[in-house]
């Protein structure tokens, strides 16, 4: 298993818009829960114009910066299979930015639809808990990495995109 160091901010539709237009890629992700506690989920990730191109299961442990991650490429079969058993899912494009402002990963900005439309999450990995902690977010990014509101989790056994603040 490995260790998942990230942090999350929420970004409003105007700048999320400026961000899209700095993409390098972008596909769909379909991410339905079978539990939450532990988080167990399957995915499926859709490039645009083409097939699913593959499936997932994940497990991710804890909450906040840093989490224990493990993930399996499952068939599409196996992934029909669980999504039959599935408590509630959210849907998303995901947008890949790279080298944003002197990060040296890709930032990853959730679109978020259907149910949920209206929500912009920008997603930063890290190898280092003191690196994640020296990045500078920039003034429209609002940090919402341990408000469980804005866990995929969370999003998806609730259906409105409204969130108090």
């Amino acid at each position: 298993m490995a260790i998942e160091i990230e942090r999350k901010f929420l970004v409003d539709k105007f700048n999320a818009e400026k961000l899209k237009e700095r993409a390098s890629s972008h596909y769909e992700i379909y991410q339905n829960y079978i539990s939450i506690n532990p988080e167990v989920r399957v995915r499926a990730y859709k490039q645009p114009e083409l097939p699913y191109e593959y499936y997932e299961l994940i497990v991710k442990v804890g909450k906040g910066l840093c989490r224990v991650e493990e993930s399996k490429k499952i068939s599409a079969y196996s992934y029909g299979q669980i999504l039959r058993e599935t408590i509630g899912g959210v849907q998303k494009r995901r947008y890949e930015i790279h080298n944003f402002e002197g990060y040296k990963g890709t930032l990853e900005l959730d679109e978020f639809l259907g149910p949920h439309r209206g929500i912009y999450i920008c997603e930063l990995e890290f190898n280092t808990k003191e690196e994640a902690m020296m990045f500078i977010p920039k003034d429209y990014m609002r940090e919402v990495t341990n408000n469980k509101q804005y866990r995929n989790c969370n999003l998806a056994i609730r259906r409105s995109s409204y969130i108090e603040n």
